[in-house]
């Protein structure tokens, strides 16, 4: 079968997909508006669409006005392709089924194209949860169903619910009748390599993520000044992230400098410019993993360290913070809370054997529940419906 992909750029977190579609056999094809220089394929056809000339001038525009980062940020729903250069791509390809990235202009070009050539089975991939809280109505409302009608009505998405405490807290939830949950892959591959836990009695956490402020990697600053007030030693944090523009570089200095100016040198190291392929050495080499983000749409990353055995401690805003049991195989913590994720730090630090309990149970769950069997029994089930 051949699956056409549209989307921004190859996501990290889509390799192990594509890794299990080649050896099952399928034919993958990407078609992006832009690659990374850390990206993998994993024997994927990417093709980068030119952009049309009227989104060349906006984006521009929004570099010199807001900078890179702005600009990148924009395009996931600015894009605007190439149409010619992109139907004859698809024309060409024939897909049995194509994969549109979010509600944005990319794919609004590409679902009428597939109209256009009688493409019939098109689905929307987004994280937005399937369960939501519920909220009054607005005027806005009449709107967004008009907006939504333009794009394929059936979608998938990796998240059940926005945020981990949404089930528990008695709200009114709705849910989304036309979503179907497709959990992330881990690459269990990986899984089955021995690890060894601690370092000189040290207990090394690893936060991964860009170099950005949403990913707020100055919470973790503030965590080893608590940790290191309250007497605790025994342990070690690295922040590793990507740096690929000025900004970013500035963010990673002024990081740095503060942990220098800080004294955390001795607690706290930072890494830059590794890709995905090279994560594995990290995850080998680490024992805690932390998610400190303020807001997280759907992180893999809490996969990935699940995966290599090492508990996942996740902010609770994150749509796939109910991919961990907490007290089993990793916690959760009130979001950009330094006290509540210093009060489940403490307890890893004083009882190390539970991180090693539950970094098994951690590489048990990934194992069972998010390998690509799992993943590609409910998309079949999806297409077959469409």
């Amino acid at each position: 079968m051949r699956i056409l992909f549209i989307a921004p750029r190859v996501h990290p977190n889509q390799v192990p997909i594509i890794e299990g579609f080649i050896e099952n056999g399928d034919e993958i094809f990407y078609c992006v508006s832009h690659k990374n220089k850390y990206e993998e394929y994993a024997g994927a056809t990417v093709k980068v669409i030119s952009p049309s000339l009227i989104y060349k001038c906006y984006n521009n525009y929004l570099i010199k006005k807001h900078g890179e980062n702005y600009a990148e940020k924009s395009s996931l729903y600015s894009f605007i392709p190439n149409i010619k250069e992109l139907r004859k791509i698809i024309k060409k390809i024939k897909p049995a089924v194509v994969v549109v990235r979010n509600r944005s202009l990319f794919s609004l070009v590409t679902f009428w194209i597939c109209k256009y050539l009688n493409i019939k089975k098109v689905l929307l991939y987004n994280q937005t949860p399937i369960y939501q809280k519920k909220q009054s109505t607005s005027i806005k409302k009449s709107f967004k169903i008009f907006y939504f009608s333009l794009f394929p009505k059936n979608r998938i998405t990796v998240s059940r619910y926005n945020d981990y405490f949404l089930s528990k807290s008695g709200h009114k939830i709705i849910k989304d009748e036309n979503a179907y949950f497709v959990p992330f892959v881990a690459r269990i591959v990986q899984s089955d390599m021995n690890k060894e836990y601690f370092d000189n009695n040290k207990v090394r956490i690893l936060d991964s993520g860009k170099f950005r402020d949403y990913k707020n990697h100055y919470l973790l600053v503030s965590l080893a000044k608590s940790l290191r007030s309250q007497g605790f030693s025994n342990f070690r944090i690295t922040i590793q992230g990507q740096v690929t523009n000025d900004e970013e570089m500035k963010y990673y200095d002024d990081l740095q400098n503060l942990v220098i100016n800080d004294k955390l040198s001795e607690f706290i190291s930072l890494e830059k410019g590794l890709n995905y392929g090279k994560m594995q050495e990290l995850f080998l080499n680490h024992d805690l993993f932390i998610l400190a983000s303020r807001k997280e749409v759907a992180n893999i990353s809490i996969l990935d360290a699940m995966a290599y055995g090492l508990p996942a401690i996740s902010t609770s805003a994150n749509g796939t913070s109910d991919y961990i049991t907490d007290g089993y195989n990793g916690a959760i913590y009130k979001t950009n809370d330094v006290d509540s994720l210093s009060e489940v730090i403490i307890k890893y630090l004083k009882n190390p054997e539970s991180i090693v309990i539950q970094g098994n149970n951690a590489k048990i769950t990934a194992k069972e529940n998010f390998n690509f069997g799992t993943y590609y029994s409910a998309f079949m089930n999806v297409f077959n419906n469409l």
